[in-house]
Parts: structure tokens; C-alpha cells; sequence
């Protein structure tokens, strides 16, 4: 399908911006994880935390993933982001380890659909997953 009207013109000029801007945010690590915690409401108690991927860009400000993620898995930068996502996720885990409940607690994390396309997927989560403690902190 070809874009000839001004609309979708400025729409794919929007798409092909937000992708450049996704790929220099993954090299000046603009991107960063937030832990959203889960409650079990009977009883009520605290049972982890869910690792939401967050984009903070230096003009527009916060960018949500229901943006970004599509232009992500659309180019190839889910792979990237993947791999830091698991990356960060390790080592911010490994860090709460020291605080006795948190060791005790689950972290979730989202995936995309693409990566359940990935050859070895679950091996390179359990590898992800076992190597956190080992994970220097991030600067």
C-alpha cells in the first residue's frame, strides 16, 4: 500500500522519527525500568513486582510503551531492548536481594510477541534469571 496523502505521509514521517529516536535512547540509555508492585488481595499482602519498561525522552518527556513497543517490535529494536530490559531487570533484582523480603518475591516481566519467536528464548530468560545476582549495578 503506497502513502500519498498528507495524513498518511505525516504518519509514516512520525514513525520513522520515533524509530530514530528509539535507537539513540537505546545508546544513551534513556530507557529505564519501573517496579510496579502486585498485591494478592485475600489475604492482602504484597506478592512481587512487575518490571514495566519506561522511556524518558529529554523533549517530549515520558513516552509510553504502547507507543514505543510497536515501533520497537516493527524494526528490530525489540531485540535490543530485550536484552536490556533482562539486563537492567537482573541487576536491580540483584540489588533487592539485600533486602530480606524482596529476595522472597517474584518479579514479572512482559514480554512481546516477537520474542516468543526467538530461537532459545526460554534458555536465554533462564540464563537472564540466573546470572542477576552476578550483575554489576547500572549507572
Amino acid at each position: 500500500m503506497r502513502c500519498s496523502t498528507p495524513a498518511c505521509t505525516s504518519l509514516a514521517a512520525e514513525r520513522l522519527r520515533l524509530e530514530s529516536e528509539l535507537q539513540q535512547a537505546l545508546e544513551s540509555n534513556q530507557l529505564s525500568l519501573a517496579f510496579q508492585p502486585l498485591y494478592q488481595i485475600e489475604p492482602r499482602r504484597l506478592i512481587g513486582f512487575e518490571a514495566l519498561m519506561r522511556w524518558e525522552h529529554p523533549e517530549r518527556g515520558l513516552i509510553g510503551p504502547g507507543t514505543f513497543i510497536p515501533v520497537a517490535e516493527e524494526s528490530g529494536l525489540i531485540n535490543q531492548l530485550r536484552t536490556g530490559r533482562s539486563g537492567a531487570c537482573a541487576s536491580s533484582c540483584a540489588r533487592g536481594i539485600k533486602v530480606p523480603f524482596v529476595a522472597q518475591l517474584g518479579v514479572h516481566v512482559n514480554i512481546s510477541g516477537k520474542d516468543l519467536t526467538v530461537p532459545r528464548f526460554a534458555a536465554f530468560v533462564r540464563e537472564s534469571a540466573a546470572r542477576g545476582p552476578e550483575c554489576p549495578p547500572r549507572a
